[in-house]
């Protein structure tokens, strides 16, 4: 497996719009290694892959020209990178397709978009397979499962452990097999790009934006102050953590959950820095609150304590759904719209509005009930199990799964 490494130096492309068929042009700095393909995903409104297109790439070539099958309803964004050696080394960013209108576009791939915390494959089981390297051995997360597998002796057995599992790598697929199961076929697949990326401490006393040209520094002591992206450098082995270096500081990013004393939201990424010159660590936080609750919709499972009856369709109808900045749904008449965000550490949802059709009273009533938790929403909690659950200050006023 390739380790990727990669220096903050970025630019973008002019993006025009995106027809129902066209052809996409894909461009890179570097020649292209032996054995390279492109990737293109067409993303839906949840963020997951609705349609993978892949191509072989010519030894040293540096731009691609993908054709555009007719898109589906649902295609909300592009995104397109390099694979070699079975790991992603270039990324563009997630693009979201405005209107349809043109017939071409163009996607630029940079080394640092493709700076990620684990592989992901996707099989053909229908499943993602997630694929980090610790303690000198494989570690994948496929189905629900967990599996440590170590190199074998013979280069052609690849990785296995001792129950019988076994991971095979050939070029930019994977052959993985589990015990009493049939083998499944695996390719890489792209990530959303880690960058850009605030970084603060539970207290607040130092803040770092790594944003794509430009790293801003808050320190104790220090004046705020602007750093050229090129003077930072940034190591990703695929161990489930980052590591950012400049000449008087380090930052190490890790993949987990993280939450601040001081408010009621969770992070989905671990945070510590490190002052050379006094070899003192700092704790903190990193990331959007945001993108733990973006993706799939929520369905209301209760509001303000009532649980709410299964066999009431109407009220079970009830969902939310985080995406770029925005929430969305239905209450148990109407659909709404409105603006998700964090502002110091508070969650908030602002300038909600719906629809005006007719609604019997009990069920306008429940709708107006469920606009109001969203409206007093401060912070939320994940469960082991997977429920949202929404809090006023303390208190939890609503609560939801997906489905």
């Amino acid at each position: 497996m390739r380790h990727a490494y990669a220096v903050l130096i970025m630019c973008f492309l002019a993006l025009p719009a995106l027809s129902r068929e066209g052809a996409v042009t894909i461009t890179w700095a570097e020649p292209a290694e032996p054995g390279s393909e492109v990737l293109l995903l067409i993303r839906n409104e949840e963020g997951e892959n609705s349609v993978s297109l892949r191509s072989t790439v010519e030894p040293g070539g540096t731009a691609l020209q993908m054709d555009l099958p007719p898109l589906p309803r649902t295609a909300q964004a592009l995104q397109a990178g390099m694979i070699t050696e079975g790991s992603v080394v270039l990324q563009s960013a997630i693009v979201q397709i405005a209107d349809r209108t043109a017939s071409d576009l163009s996607l630029a791939l940079h080394q640092s978009l493709a700076i990620g915390f684990s592989d992901i494959w996707e099989c053909s089981d229908g499943q993602h397979m997630r694929i980090t390297q610790e303690n000198g051995e494989l570690v994948l997360r496929h189905a629900g499962v967990r599996l440590a597998l170590s190199a074998q002796p013979d280069a052609e057995a690849g990785f296995a452990d001792d129950a019988g599992s076994a991971l095979h790598f050939d070029g930019n697929q994977a052959e993985l097999t589990l015990p009493g199961q049939s083998a499944v076929t695996c390719h890489p697949t792209l990530f959303p790009p880690v960058l850009p990326l605030e970084a603060f401490a539970a207290n607040r006393e130092w803040r770092i934006e790594l944003g794509l040209e430009t790293a801003l520094i808050d320190l104790p002591g220090l004046e705020d102050e602007t750093l050229s992206s090129d003077g930072l450098s940034i190591s990703a082995p695929r161990n489930g953590a980052i590591d950012i270096s400049a000449r008087s500081l380090s930052l190490r990013l890790t993949q987990g959950r993280c939450r601040l004393p001081d408010n009621n939201l969770i992070y989905p990424v671990s945070a510590e820095l490190i002052l050379h010159a006094t070899e003192t660590t700092l704790g903190g936080c990193a990331g959007s609150a945001l993108d733990l609750l973006s993706g799939r919709s929520w369905y209301v499972s209760s509001l303000f304590g009532t649980v709410l009856a299964p066999n009431d369709r109407e009220a079970r109808a009830m969902t939310l759904q985080i995406h770029g900045g925005q929430i969305s749904g239905r209450g148990t008449c109407n659909r709404y719209v409105g603006r998700a965000e964090v502002e110091d550490g508070r969650l908030a949802f602002r300038e909600l509005g719906t629809t005006r059709l007719a609604c019997p009273a009990n069920l306008r009533n429940l709708e107006l009930r469920f606009l109001d938790a969203l409206e007093v929403a401060s912070g939320f909690d994940l469960s082991r199990d997977g429920m949202l659950i929404l809090r006023s200050g303390p208190m939890p006023i609503l609560t939801a799964i997906r489905r």
